[in-house]
């Protein structure tokens, strides 16, 4: 450019240089003011969102913006109230405050009024104290500047701190047990960023995945690390979505994560997505919610109502098919189609050294049932015979932890086919055990208590099937009809049970049906003929006298109630009808109508009772079938003592022959107390086998009464004196003499002798015996403990101790035991309302206490008791008496033979049958006859009663020698007449002693009248 002129081209180019200068500044102003207006709609949707009131308000006070908490609160619409003032919603008194703290915000940037009084309502009528909350803001419109108010309302705060201040002293111990806990949910809240990340996550995330908070902010991918493989694919086309922004209103889903310690979590995933006002995106709102249990009940529901659906299908093959071993095989099928088992084997019941034979099997290849080490499971249930007689199952919850009473053989197979739980039931045919059902399963913790006690009911139904199946197979005609009948009568029953509806309708004062309901109108309509249909417009009463007329009588007897109620007669009027095979219940009341000047009306409802009726039958059939398997358990307990007994007899009777043989050198008459000794032994364990038997089948049969404890503790310690002297023990007692126990007084004392032996056997030589007995007042019990001074028990055997034949290492030759005494006793304690412990000390000895309910002393309880010792029968010249012995056992007749040789003045008649008995009795007139009770043709009760009846032998005296030996069995013997029960084996000093007692009050020697006979 030269000196005074321009240079157009360079000019224009300077100009085009500022111009896109100033496009750039624009389009960053505009970029700016972009972001500002996010930053602004953000800050509108924070403070909109906000759960307290906020205010934005100018340097005089002027409210600019008000978030809806703030509207609501103080009763106010910012659009349609401009120029509020914030001081028109604080208290006057307060206003002072409100100013300084504008000021003290503006000058330092915040200011906090922790205690003013708000106005609010649309009158300003009504105050709540509040905390005020205020900061400088930058200034919009060219103001300098603008303060943000938040307000958080007090009155619940105040008036809980009130209450707390009034409750403090009453809850001042338990104040940290009640503390608010706002800000924590059992559930997984979280705000995911449209960014990919996490903004919020609720602490209850720690208790659903294992991971703490924290973990998923900074790892954004680790909720799709916990997702099990089969869910990822669904999460990341949901993360995706999200992503993209969508905006869809509600998103639910389910889904299963895998926890940090491997624990299976099933999760129930529900998301919104947020938008301001602007419908810009800002992300979801989700809550994850742990639904494992729920999850697990409906595991547990579908696989109750498949083991109900098996139950069924079980049942309907127990009907179908009469081979024990189809039924098997068929019900081991339907376990595992159905039931949803992996596999179920039937094991027939197998002798110790013997392999166990598999009846049926489903779910197992041949050679997975090949090394099935079913022998294992055998010496598992051998172990804890009571337990699993008593019907209870062995379960193994899961197969890969230890369990005492699982072998390790069994566990290990298992394992091998990927089964984590099985459960073994037994399977009774009446009291034997026949058979093992195990059933196999997939999956650990299988057996809850309600699908075992289901698997028991299959497995009582196939027991009670199998016991049948023979009487079955004979009587199919007539279970087919049974069968029919019953499956028309539940077809019936569940036409009524569909319908819940009652039968009603309503009748003027003529009898007249003026109204029904829907139901009336199809019960109407339902086997009634033309004539007879009750429909609406019928008149109720001619179809009952038509009815009545016919010979139906409770027609007749329902038209006389309805008329009675018609006429006032009756307030309301109830009864029952049989329409076949239904029993209704028909109730007829009085409807008065809402005008006075209306008829009256009256409203028959009619009640479908059938149901009922056939459930009061099937309970007296349920009872009269509990009181015949009663009935059977005690004819087999009579018969197995009798059949134990009567060989007993043979060799007790006779080594007690041999036991007075005068020619026996000493080397024989120790081989005859061997004998004796081990006969004894046996005996005592037969009896106390019987009696636990009896015991654990819940039997036992108690006289309960007052029983002065000192004078049966005196009782018990004669009884047991011997056997202490002969090991050198010292026993000592000390017991209250007003000490009463509420008890049996027989049992108690086999109780106490029990305990007496047991701490003489086990002690020292020259040891101490202690008994001592205490009253309990408070809680009404007395407490018998006894001390010993053994050697003591180890604190970890104290367990095996009850356990019937468990003597705890004892020697069998240094002491006698049958191991099965303490197991008797606590059970007897325990019927009796009390129980036994016991304490121990290694190498000092162990102490027994018994407690049973504390008795009642009566003044006539003087601790004497009647002298029941035997006294000897004086020695005089015996004139010749004749002896009746029927019995069918040669050997019994040979060994009383035996006992009487040695008395000359004793004559014996024997007769192997019960008939020539008679004979020989009518023919003789014995003095006395011995009768045995078990015999063919006529048992020893018929002859007995024969015998009663003929006069030439009614007054004869009749000893009862038999085997029965139950406690019911005696009292049955005395109750039927006999003068003596005498149980096999026989005691032979007691049974010459009731020989001798009887001769000599027969009529020809007794001083006074005979005894009555029954």
């Amino acid at each position: 450019m030269e000196a005074g002129h321009l240079d157009l081209t360079e000019l224009l180019e300077t100009l085009r240089i500022y111009q896109s200068e100033l496009e750039l500044q624009n389009r960053e102003l505009r970029d700016y003011q972009a972001l500002n207006q996010r930053l602004l709609d953000n800050y509108a949707a924070f403070l909109g969102g906000l759960p307290i009131a906020a205010l934005v308000v100018d340097r005089y006070g002027l409210i600019l913006q008000a978030n809806r908490e703030a509207e609501a609160r103080f009763g106010f619409r910012l659009q349609s109230s401009r120029h509020m003032l914030l001081r028109r919603l604080v208290h006057p008194q307060d206003e002072p405050k409100l100013n300084l703290a504008l000021l003290q915000a503006e000058a330092k940037g915040q200011a906090s009024l922790y205690q003013i009084t708000l106005l609010s309502g649309g009158e300003r009528t009504e105050s709540f104290p509040a905390e005020l909350h205020i900061a400088r803001l930058p200034g919009r419109e060219e103001r300098p500047c603008e303060f943000s108010c938040a307000v958080v309302d007090l009155t619940e705060q105040m008036r809980h701190e009130e209450a707390l201040r009034i409750a403090h002293v009453q809850l001042r111990e338990q104040e940290t047990c009640y503390r608010i806990a706002a800000d924590h949910s059992p559930d997984w809240d979280y705000w995911y960023h449209p960014e990919g990340r996490y903004v919020y996550v609720s602490p209850g995330c720690q208790d659903i995945s294992g991971f703490p908070p924290q973990a998923f902010k900074d790892d954004p991918q680790l909720m799709e690390r916990l997702l099990i493989p089969e869910h990822v694919e669904r999460w990341q086309r949901h993360l995706q979505e999200v992503h993209e922004g969508c905006e869809s209103s509600h998103v639910s889903m389910e889904f299963s994560i895998r926890r940090a310690d491997g624990e299976l979590r099933h999760i129930e995933h529900q998301c919104q997505g947020i938008v301001d006002k602007d419908g810009t995106y800002l992300g979801r709102r989700g809550v994850n919610r742990d639904i494992t249990a729920r999850k697990k009940a409906e595991a547990q529901v579908t696989q109750l109502t498949r083991l109900y659906s098996t139950r069924a299908a079980v049942n309907q093959a127990i009907t179908r098919l009469e081979d024990e071993i189809r039924l098997l095989k068929t019900t081991a099928r339907i376990a595992v189609e159905q039931g949803g088992f992996s596999a179920c084997v039937f094991t027939a019941r197998a002798r110790p050294g013997q392999t166990p034979r598999i009846w049926a099997s489903h779910g197992l290849t041949a050679t997975q049932l090949a090394d099935i080490p079913l022998e294992t499971l055998w010496e598992s249930i051998r172990k804890q015979p009571w337990h699993f007689i008593n019907e209870q199952p062995l379960i193994c919850s899961d197969c890969k932890e230890h369990a005492p009473h699982v072998p390790d053989r069994w566990r290990s197979w298992a394992i091998e086919r990927r089964i984590h739980s099985c459960g073994h039931f037994p399977v009774f045919v009446g009291d034997e055990l026949l058979a093992v059902a195990s059933f196999l399963a997939g999956e650990p913790e299988h057996f809850t208590p309600q699908i075992t006690d289901l698997l028991k009911g299959v497995v009582e139904d196939l027991s009670h099937a199998l016991r049948q199946m023979a009487r079955e197979r004979q009587r199919k005609a007539k279970e087919a009809e049974f069968q029919k009948q019953e499956s028309e009568a539940r077809a019936f029953a569940q036409g009524i049970i569909d319908s819940l509806s009652a039968n009603i309708c309503v009748l003027d004062m003529s009898g007249t049906i003026v109204a029904v309901n829907r139901s009336w109108r199809e019960y109407g309509r339902k086997g009634q003929a033309p004539e007879d249909r009750i429909s609406q417009g019928i008149n109720y009463l001619d179809v009952c006298d038509r009815a009545a007329a016919r010979g139906i009588a409770d027609a007749a007897r329902i038209a006389a109630g309805i008329r009675g109620v018609i006429a006032g007669d009756l307030e309301v009027y109830e009864d029952e009808y049989r329409i076949d095979p239904q029993t209704h219940r028909i109730r007829v009341t009085p409807l008065k109508a809402v005008a006075e000047q209306q008829r009256h009306h009256l409203v028959i409802s009619h009640l479908d009772i059938t149901d009922i009726k056939r459930n009061e039958t099937a309970l007296v059939e349920a009872k009269e079938e509990a009181e015949r398997a009663s009935r059977a358990k005690s004819e087999f307990l009579s018969s197995m003592s009798h059949e134990l007994r009567t060989p007993m007899n043979a060799v007790l009777g006779f080594a007690q022959l041999l036991e007075i043989d005068p020619g026996l050198n000493p080397e024989q008459q120790e081989h005859v107390q061997e004998i004796l000794r081990g006969g004894r032994h046996l005996l005592q364990l037969i009896n106390q086998v019987l009696d636990l038997a009896t015991v654990e089948a819940g039997r036992v049969e108690l006289s309960l009464e007052n029983v002065p404890l000192r004078e049966l503790v005196d009782e018990c310690i004669m009884l047991v004196r011997p056997l202490a002297q002969e090991h050198q023990i010292r026993i000592q007692s000390r017991c209250p003499s007003r000490c009463v126990a509420f008890a049996d007084r027989m049992r108690f004392k086999q109780i106490l002798i029990n305990l007496l032996s047991n701490g003489i056997k086990y002690n020292r030589h020259a040891g101490l015996l202690e008994i001592c007995g205490e009253e309990h007042p408070r809680d009404g019990t007395i407490t018998v403990s006894v001390t010993d001074t053994g050697r003591g028990i180890p604190p970890d055997r104290l367990a095996e101790l009850f356990e019937p034949f468990n003597r705890l290492d004892a020697d069998v030759l240094e002491t006698e035991g049958t191991g099965i005494g303490l197991a008797i006793s606590r059970r007897l304690a325990e019927v009796m309302g009390g129980d036994i412990e016991v304490d121990s000390l290694p190498d000092k000895g162990s102490t027994f206490r018994v407690r049973l309910p504390r008795g009642e002393w009566n003044d006539d309880s003087d601790g004497s008791s009647p002298d029941t010792r035997p006294h000897p029968v004086p020695d005089r010249e015996h004139a010749p008496r004749t002896i009746l012995h029927i019995d069918d056992n040669p050997a019994n007749i040979r060994l009383v033979a035996q006992i009487l040789r040695r008395h000359g003045h004793l004559r014996l008649l024997n007769s192997p049958n019960p008939r020539f008995g008679l004979e020989l009795a009518g023919a003789h007139q014995p003095d006395l006859i011995l009768l045995d009770i078990n015999m063919p043709d006529l048992d020893g009760y018929q002859v007995l009663k024969r015998l009663r009846a003929a006069p030439a032998t009614a007054d004869i005296p009749v000893i009862a020698l038999t085997a029965f030996a139950t406690r019911r069995d005696m009292e049955r013997g005395h109750s039927e007449g006999f003068d003596a029960y005498l149980t096999k084996p026989l005691d032979v000093p007691r049974f010459l002693q009731i020989l001798e007692k009887l001769l000599a009050q027969s009529p020809d020697e007794a001083s006074g009248p005979a005894a009555p006979r029954h």
